[in-house]
């Protein structure tokens, strides 16, 4: 998944795609799991593009089989996580 840019400033948060890592202001990293982490990445860097269900799958999940249900809960977790 090539993303791009390395680092992504959004809101109160930072998202680092070498180091994996999504901090808030002030440096508290926010933990998140490998694949929302993913997610999370490939949406900041397409922002402003309109992502198709498919190519989303196909671009986090490379390679694997992997049920539409899998992104709702990832997606739920994201806007969680970011407010």
């Amino acid at each position: 998944m090539n993303l791009g840019p390395k680092r992504f400033e959004f809101d109160d948060f930072t998202l680092d795609t070498v180091e994996k890592r999504l901090t808030r202001a002030g440096g508290e990293e926010v933990q998140l799991p490998p694949k929302a982490f993913d997610l999370l990445a490939y949406m900041v860097a397409n922002h402003g593009r309109l992502l198709e269900k498919n190519v989303i799958l196909d671009a986090v999940w490379a390679g694997s089989f992997v049920e539409e249900g899998n992104l709702k809960i990832n997606i739920h977790l994201l806007r969680k996580t970011l407010g």
